[in-house]
């Protein structure tokens, strides 16, 4: 978005507008993203192939009960849901990397191991601090306990 700013406050995203009349003079375009689904879809996991209730709740740091208890219909009698499915994951939350952006800094940022973050997304366990994250990349921090 031309002339806009993100700001990042506790977990959500505002958009800061710098139009005319501020002096700005440099386009802001490509430093940060966001999407006008990104509000909608603030505690909610899509699951992959092969998710089991187990798998998510590691990912997530959702307990089985909790994921359970609010996803009567996707996981009806605690079984795995389908691929695509919407799984509301009450304490997930998401943010976009911006352009130079890695792991060690974005855990750093948010008060999580790399380790988590990694894993939380889908990267290898072992995924070093210096891991560079494409702008835009949406990531997701598992539930703290």
């Amino acid at each position: 978005m031309e002339n806009c700013k993100a700001a990042f406050f506790l977990g959500h995203t505002e958009l800061l507008g710098i139009g005319a009349g501020t002096g700005a003079t440099t386009s802001l375009a490509g430093l940060a993203e966001w999407q006008a689904s990104d509000a909608t879809d603030e505690q909610i996991y899509t699951s992959q192939a092969g998710d089991t209730l187990g798998s998510i709740s590691s990912r997530t740091g959702v307990p089985e009960r909790s994921l359970r208890r609010e996803n009567p219909r996707d996981m009806p009698g605690g079984a795995d849901p389908a691929a695509g499915s919407r799984i509301a994951a009450l304490g997930i939350r998401y943010v976009r990397a911006i352009q130079g952006d890695t792991l060690g800094t974005v855990a750093r940022q948010n008060g999580v191991t790399v380790a988590a973050l990694a894993a939380a997304n889908g990267f290898p366990a072992a995924a070093p601090d210096s891991t560079a994250l494409a702008a835009g990349r949406r990531l997701m921090f598992p539930r703290r306990p």
